[in-house]
């Protein structure tokens, strides 16, 4: 796995998604970052990725959606 530390951005969200106790996990083409994806409540999640300026968010798939909405 390559290092975030070439992206602050998906890093900082990250780090605040994880200190604030929620679970995250980097999602990585070509490897290169291109989603995170988050568990917890999802206004928290929402706000964060605004700050970092993440402007594609998505929420509330079923299991056996989350692949084809991370392939588009």
């Amino acid at each position: 796995m390559p290092s975030l530390n070439q992206d602050s951005g998906v890093t900082a969200l990250v780090d605040r998604l994880e200190n604030d106790g929620r679970t995250a996990a980097v999602g990585l083409r070509d490897n290169q970052p291109v989603g995170v994806l988050a568990r917890g409540k999802r206004r928290a999640v929402l706000r964060l990725t605004l700050e970092v300026g993440i402007a594609d968010v998505r929420a509330g798939y079923v299991p056996q959606n989350k692949v084809a909405a991370v392939r588009t």
